[in-house]
């Protein structure tokens, strides 16, 4: 028996051995397995027994199930279940460990008891994780600080702090010393609730303890909670006391610290806190920048948000989902949807999957905007994509639908949002309450409020405020104020309040106000709004309007002084709507002083105050507030908007730009410096409407003869693409110089019309304008699009001839790039060769240039030489990630693969530059070409981007060439999933198909392409123009009857 024993041990550990040298190859019967497992259990080779069942499971998924069919025949040791159910849950076999457990007639050991629970918890079964624990305890389970720890973390995702509490006093009643895990969980919990004094109570137990230290975690997780409240001292505060104990700080330690300094405005600082972290030697993560981005899209900046997420691409850093999600929401929340669709296409190509939460935005923008064609198309997308709608999606439906007037529709969505399963929340049945109010259904209102309140549902203030707007729309005045007094506590005994109540807002005062006075409750909407006032709210326009109205007419002078002068107070005068009802009011009411005074002040748009009356007057009390101090000194508009424009607060200049035309538009205080800044600010907000408003007051001012002022409204048309516009505004320009035709020619360019571009440089140079550096830099890179040879040797003469034009580096490089893109690499290598001074901009462009022509040995030989001047002291040259591009292209076309692999390896090893998706592809060809096949697909799996089509593609048309015809239809496969309206992927399988005789599968191919492919077109250039035309073209222009 013993000897029996030994070989079966024999036979184990051989299985283990070939298992760990050959994974793939490794195969068992059930019955060897649990065999082996018992063997080895009972000779205490735990470790064996474990490693041994996880690689069963590893290498077949489907065992699950074949090994727990034959326990009870196995005559298994109870250690070799511990084994087995410790595996399941490593593997993430949750289910099947559970399973297990329950099979069992003993209580397994400590360690696999806590995986199950653990497994349980990262699952969230949390229902059957506290089954499991109560039979655990009935079985004489006797729980650890790691099994407290599960525990609480179990709270943490139930958002249930009471339990979590519970579990830690238990815990210390049985004399367990908790360890840093338990208290930061417990911390972390109580910040999920927004409970920071019982957290810091926690905290403070911590510090105070003798045995547990706080450690990094601990800390960042108070910083979230108090990021979160915006309390950005406290947060610091917890900073600097880290880094006193010695705690390194690490990326979601600074990104906690820039998402607070973004809530509260200051990006100046969470722009210093991102560079910062190069101090503590931490890369900025897609965290960081995801922090930074969220806060820009936040307050409208997007130029900053998208100039943080080209640097993600040029640091090699791969924009996730939540990267995605918060560009998308910051382009809707601006109203640029067709960008943000854009994106969502982007994501798809790069192989991001979108979630609920993408297709939430893009839907609540469509609602926003009334579209609700639109919303209901996008989360058609959403279904078809196998991402089913939530309480969300179904939510910013109803409430679309809602504001639109459609309460049918609303309520469809409703029912089918019930009958998925999915139970409504305050969110909805408010927006169905609001839309039944507005069409008058105030029964259905009533009837929704009512289930809302059975569904043990609390409604909030604003679904309290829309109940009310409903009773009083339906004349029913008594039961508003009745329901307000019960719903915000205000009836009871000492005015205190419990959670049964809500807080009243300004907006709930506000319908309740406006209501009583169209009722011609006045003295009773004059109560409320006493007590707004009473309550801290400040009323807005609306309702200070509302009550100057309802007191005029019923010829309430005295209220009406007192809210005039409340108003002058609270400086809500600068408003028209209110000049002018106090106009009108005080001449109906006789008041004609008043009332001349009010117009006066009407036609200087608030401006300036009257200073009449005597010293007790409302105007004299205001004005000797000292929290209003007068300026003696007049402003300097146009120096006050340099300065915001110069710290990029773009909306900021608008908006005093706006305060001044509150004024008389005269040039004393509107001057052409002032229009100049607002033009600029509009550029950046890409605000066509307020770009044409801009023009408009040019025009009327008379500054469009100002050639500085007409070129930037030149370039803000441009900017939008609206180029004829543009062009009409250049022909306004009485004189034109340099900068007007510079910035003409760059607007076509820029609008990828180079051959246009050309022709206005061409008609500068007959116009007799001389060009500079920039025009001449700004006419080569259209040559280069273009390809007109001709015509970029003609700027080259002329730049010769022209001794007083400079060359500068930057117009070198344009030199260089365009004779490399129009195919002439000869004068592109003696303009390189010129050059006294180079840049890695111009070692990039020849070796690229090199590279493209397959002249592979003098692009190497460039590289070389670029890392030889690198290693001396008077010029240093590093490569960039586009230098790589032109070798690794170079080793392409030569055929280097093994040169190809060092140089792309250097990349990261030697130079530090994360590669992109572009290097990835060069690499997948290089390999093809070479003809490593199988290596280019190891290659293309292992990539750390998802791989886009045409690096799949580069695949397919390499197996194409060596006839790999398994390889191919394997390619072929994922190519369909990824771009599956390409014809040529079809087109390249049927050819392989038919070089390998397989007639029958290539006509099953061939019948599968429904669309044809978009016919080629070909150039010529003659003269000065350039013609295209395709195959059959009887249209062209300059075609000739025969």
């Amino acid at each position: 028996m013993c000897a029996m024993l030994n070989v079966v041990r024999r036979k184990g550990f051989r299985i283990i051995n070939v298992s760990l040298t050959r994974p793939s190859s490794f195969s068992t019967s059930t019955s060897d397995a649990n065999a082996i497992i018992h063997v080895l259990t009972s000779s205490n080779n735990f470790a064996q027994a474990t490693f041994l069942a996880k690689q069963c499971l590893q290498n077949s998924p489907t065992l699950c199930s074949s090994l727990l069919q034959p326990l009870n025949r196995a005559n298994l040791t109870s250690r070799a279940y511990a084994i087995l159910l410790l595996a399941f849950c490593q593997l993430g076999f949750v289910h099947e460990a559970l399973c297990l457990y329950k099979t069992l007639s003993f209580l397994p050991p400590l360690q696999p008891c806590n995986a199950l629970l653990h497994g349980l918890v990262k699952t969230q079964r949390f229902h059957s994780l506290w089954e499991v624990y109560r039979d655990m305890v009935s079985r004489g389970f006797s729980p650890t600080v790691i099994t407290y720890g599960i525990l609480m973390q179990c709270c943490c995702s139930q958002g249930d702090s009471n339990n979590a509490c519970r579990m830690f006093d238990e815990m210390l009643e049985r004399g367990i010393v908790p360890n840093v895990v338990v208290y930061t969980i417990l911390i972390r919990v109580f910040c999920n609730e927004g409970q920071m004094e019982e957290a810091e109570c926690v905290f403070r137990r911590m510090r105070e303890s003798a045995v547990v230290t706080p450690n990094l975690y601990t800390y960042k997780t108070l910083m979230d909670g108090y990021c979160k409240m915006s309390d950005v001292k406290r947060v610091f505060d917890l900073y600097s006391d880290m880094l006193k104990r010695c705690l390194q700080p690490d990326v979601v330690t600074f990104a906690t610290l820039i998402d607070v300094l973004c809530k509260v405005g200051d990006f100046k600082a969470a722009r210093n806190c991102f560079a910062y972290m190069a101090k503590f030697d931490v890369v900025p993560n897609a965290h960081a920048y995801n922090s930074l981005i969220d806060g820009y899209c936040k307050v409208g900046n997007l130029p900053e948000a998208m100039g943080l997420w080209e640097e993600m691409e040029r640091c090699g850093i791969f924009h996730d989902v939540f990267t995605y999600n918060i560009l998308i929401k910051g382009l809707c929340d601006s109203g640029r949807l067709e960008e943000a669709e854009g994106l969502m296409e982007k994501m798809d190509n790069v192989g991001v999957l979108a979630n609920s939460v993408t297709y939430n935005v893009v839907i609540d923008r469509c609602c926003k905007t009334g579209d609700m064609e639109k919303a209901i198309e996008v989360c058609s997308q959403m279904t078809e994509r196998k991402i089913e709608p939530n309480v969300i999606t179904f939510s910013t439906l109803i409430d679309g639908f809602c504001k639109k007037g459609n309460v049918k529709a609303a309520m469809g969505l409703y029912t089918e949002m019930v009958i998925k399963g999915l139970a409504p929340d305050v969110v909805t049945y408010t927006a169905l309450i609001d839309g039944h109010c507005k069409v008058g259904n105030t029964k259905e209102a009533f009837r929704l409020h009512k289930e809302m309140l059975d569904a043990g549902l609390k409604p909030n203030v604003f679904t309290v405020s829309c109940v009310i707007d409903g009773l009083l729309k339906d004349g029913r005045t008594y039961d508003a104020i009745k329901l307000f007094l019960e719903k915000t506590g205000a009836g009871c005994p000492g005015g205190k309040m419990d959670s049964r109540f809500c807080s009243p807002n300004s907006v709930m005062y506000a319908i309740l106000i406006q209501g009583l006075c169209k009722d011609g409750r006045v003295f009773k909407a004059a109560k409320f709004f006493a007590e707004m006032r009473w309550n801290g709210f400040k009323p807005d326009m609306l309702v200070y309007v509302t009550m100057l109205q309802a007191h005029f007419q019923f010829k309430h002078m005295v209220d009406v002084m007192m809210l005039h002068a409340d108003m002058l107070k609270m400086g809500v005068m600068q408003n028209t709507s209110i000049y002018r009802v106090l106009s009108r009011g005080y001449g109906a009411n006789g008041y004609l002083k008043s009332a001349h005074m009010c117009s006066e002040q009407l036609m200087e748009y608030g401006i300036q105050f009257p200073q009449s009356g005597g010293a007790n007057s409302p105007m004299s009390t205001w004005h000797n507030k000292s929290e209003f101090p007068i300026s003696l000194k007049p402003p300097k508009p146009k120096e006050t908007l340099r300065k915001h424009l110069e710290c990029n607060r773009y909306t900021k200049v608008l908006l005093l730009f706006r305060s001044l035309l509150r004024k008389r538009p005269t040039p004393n205080h509107i001057d052409s410096f002032s229009l100049l800044y607002a033009l600029k600010a509009c550029n950046h907000k890409h605000s066509s409407t307020q770009g044409k408003q801009l023009h408009a007051l040019i025009i009327k001012l008379g500054y469009h003869a100002i050639a500085q002022v007409q070129t930037c409204l030149l370039k803000t048309y441009a900017q939008r693409g609206n180029l004829r516009d543009a062009h009409q505004v250049f022909d306004e320009i009485p004189s034109k110089n340099i900068v007007c035709w510079t910035s003409l020619i760059s607007a076509y360019v820029d609008n990828h019309k180079p051959g246009r571009a050309l022709q206005l440089f061409r008609l500068m140079r007959m116009n007799n304008v001389e060009p500079d550096q920039v025009a001449v830099t700004v006419a080569l890179s259209a040559c280069a699009e273009t390809g007109e040879l001709e015509m970029g040797e003609w700027i080259h003469a002329l730049v010769r001839h022209k001794q007083e034009m400079n060359r500068d580096l930057c117009l070198d490089n344009a030199f260089i790039n365009m004779y490399a893109k129009c195919g002439d690499v000869v004068a592109a290598r003696k303009v390189f060769d010129g050059m006294r001074s180079k840049d890695v901009t111009t070692w990039t462009s020849m070796i690229v240039g090199h590279a493209v022509h397959g002249q592979v040995r003098e692009a190497l030989q460039l590289f070389s030489q670029m890392n030889s001047r690198r290693d001396q002291d008077d010029c240093v040259v590093t490569p960039n990630d586009v230098t790589f591009i032109g070798v690794l292209m170079a080793c392409s076309h030569a055929g280097l693969v093994e040169e190809g692999k060092w140089h792309f390896r250097s990349m990261s090893e030697v130079y530090g530059i994360q590669p992109r998706e572009a290097h990835f592809g060069c690499m997948v060809d290089l390999l093809c070409r070479g003809g490593h096949l199988r290596d280019a697909y190891d290659f293309i799996m292992e990539m750390p981007v998802p791989p886009n089509a045409v690096v799949w593609r580069t695949l397919l048309g390499a197996c194409s060439v060596h006839g790999e015809l398994e390889l191919a239809a394997e390619v072929r496969h994922i190519l369909l999933k990824l771009d599956p309206g390409y014809v040529g992927d079809s087109v390249a399988m049927s050819n392989i198909y038919a070089n390998k005789g397989m007639w029958n599968k290539k006509i099953v191919v061939r019948n599968q392409i429904k669309q044809s492919r978009a016919p080629g077109c070909s150039s010529i250039e003659v003269g000065s123009g350039v013609g295209e035309f395709v195959t059959s073209d009887d249209d062209h222009p300059l075609m000739t009857d025969k």
